[in-house]
């Protein structure tokens, strides 16, 4: 089963919702506003992509909370604000997808 994790006001979740939908795939859709990654969900993503990658730095929470300018261990920010990631992300078993990349989707479909 596919899994989209991501926030429901965010246009790239919206865009793999509506991707998924048009070739007619079933997923699971977890808003990260609600309930974020797992600890494991995430060590399972680094496993694919380094922490830098995967935090939107041009987000209104990073900008907020001063990380630019702080160093701060990133795997806790990201498990005590979700919000901090890149979105949408995609997952299937193992492989996880992170952003807008339409390419990567059409290989899972």
């Amino acid at each position: 089963m596919i899994q989209v994790f991501g926030t429901k006001s965010c246009k790239g979740t919206q865009k793999v919702q509506r991707f998924l939908k048009e070739r007619r795939k079933e997923f699971q859709f977890r808003d990260l506003t609600i309930k974020g990654l797992a600890p494991r969900e995430l060590d399972d993503l680094l496993k694919t992509y380094i922490l830098t990658e995967l935090v939107d730095t041009e987000s209104k929470w990073y900008s907020t909370r001063g990380l630019k300018y702080l160093e701060v261990d990133l795997r806790d920010e990201i498990l005590d604000s979700p919000q901090l990631l890149r979105t949408p992300l995609v997952r299937e078993g193992s492989m996880w997808i992170v952003g807008v990349d339409e390419v990567a989707w059409k290989k899972l479909v």
